[in-house]
C-alpha cells in the first residue's frame, strides 16, 4: 500500500512550530519556485510537491496552521492551542502524516471497531482516551457542521466536541448453539468414540482419503443442515466433514507427506466442525451497543 517517506517532513508539533517552519520556508519560496507557494501557502518538503503543505486558514477565532495532505486537512493546529484532528480518510499515508504532525501524546490505533485517536495525559499508560475516527456530524454541535467529522482538543488533550462510539458487537447466540450441538449430538459422540479407538483420528475418514482436499464448508454445512432437520445421516456424511475439518486445521505437507495420522488434531477437527457450524447456522449474533466517549470499546 501506497505511504509517504515522513523522514523529509518538517518537526511540527503545536501552533509555535508552525510559525517557524513557516517562517523557514518562506525564505526559500523566490518567483521561480512553483506559484503556488506563498505567505500562507508553504511547502513541507520540496518545492515541487505540492502534495504535503501547510496552509493558513483565516477565520476569526478559528484561525489556523492547516497541514495539508492533497485536499484534506489532517491536522490544524489553532492560536490557542486546541488541536483539530482528521484522519477520517483510511489510508497508510494519511496515519503516517497524523502520526508524524501531532504531539507523541496524540496517535492513531486501531480497534476491531475502526480506527480511534488515542490521547494521553501524562505519564500513565492507563490514562488514555480513545475518540473514533470516523465520527457522525451532528449539526447541533458547535464544531459538528463547521469541522465536518473533526475531532476538537484542547490544551490538555480534552476533547470538546465529543461523541459516544455506537458500535455492533458479535456475541454467542447461545440458545442456537445449544440446537446445533443437541442435533450434532449422535455425530459427536460417534466421533469421540472412533477418536478414542488407537487415540487417532484415523477411524472418522472411513472410505474417504485423507490425502485429498475437499470442500470443507460444503460438507459441514451438509452435516449440521441435516442434522438440524431432523433427518437420518449416513455415515459417509460424517466421514467427508471429518475429511473437510482435517484439510483445514492439518498442514498440507503434513496430509501429503505422512501416511500416519496423529493424535494432535483430534481436538481440532473437533473444534473447527462446531466452529463452523456456529458460523453458518447462526450461532453468533450481532448486539448493537453505545460506548461512552473516551472510552475503548
Amino acid at each position: 500500500m501506497f505511504s509517504i517517506d515522513t523522514r523529509a517532513l518538517p518537526w511540527i508539533k503545536s501552533y509555535e512550530s508552525c510559525n517557524d517552519v513557516a517562517a523557514r520556508k518562506r525564505v526559500k519560496i523566490t518567483k521561480r519556485t512553483n506559484p503556488i507557494w506563498g505567505d500562507n501557502c508553504i511547502p513541507l518538503r520540496s518545492n515541487d510537491d505540492q502534495h504535503l503543505r501547510l496552509e493558513w486558514r483565516e477565520d476569526g477565532e478559528d484561525s489556523r496552521w492547516a497541514l495539508m495532505l492533497y485536499r484534506t486537512e489532517v491536522v490544524g493546529y489553532f492560536k490557542d492551542g486546541r488541536i483539530l484532528l482528521n484522519a477520517s480518510y483510511n489510508s497508510t499515508s494519511t496515519s503516517r502524516f497524523f502520526d508524524t504532525m501531532t504531539p507523541s501524546s496524540i496517535y492513531l490505533i486501531r480497534t476491531r471497531y475502526g480506527n480511534a485517536y488515542a490521547i494521553g495525559h501524562g505519564g500513565d499508560d492507563r490514562d488514555v482516551d480513545y475518540h473514533l475516527v470516523n465520527r457522525d456530524i451532528h449539526y447541533d454541535d458547535p464544531f459538528g457542521g463547521k469541522f465536518n467529522q473533526a475531532l476538537i482538543v484542547d490544551q490538555q488533550g480534552a476533547a470538546l466536541n465529543p461523541q459516544d462510539w455506537p458500535i455492533t458487537k458479535r456475541v454467542a447466540n447461545k440458545e442456537r448453539r445449544k440446537e446445533i450441538r443437541q442435533a450434532l449430538k449422535p455425530f459427536l459422540q460417534w466421533y469421540d468414540a472412533m477418536t478414542k479407538v488407537g487415540n487417532s483420528v484415523r477411524g472418522v475418514f472411513g472410505e474417504q482419503s485423507a490425502h485429498v482436499t475437499v470442500a470443507y464448508a460444503e460438507a459441514i454445512s451438509t452435516l449440521v443442515e441435516r442434522s438440524l432437520a431432523g433427518d437420518t445421516v449416513d455415515t459417509e456424511v460424517w466421514n467427508k466433514a471429518c475429511v473437510g475439518a482435517y484439510c483445514q486445521v492439518a498442514p498440507y505437507w503434513f496430509r501429503t507427506a505422512r501416511m500416519d495420522v496423529d493424535a494432535e488434531y483430534i481436538g481440532a477437527m473437533r473444534a473447527c466442525i462446531l466452529r463452523r457450524a456456529f458460523e453458518q447456522f447462526d450461532g453468533w449474533a450481532a448486539l448493537k451497543v453505545v460506548v461512552p466517549a473516551g472510552k475503548r470499546p
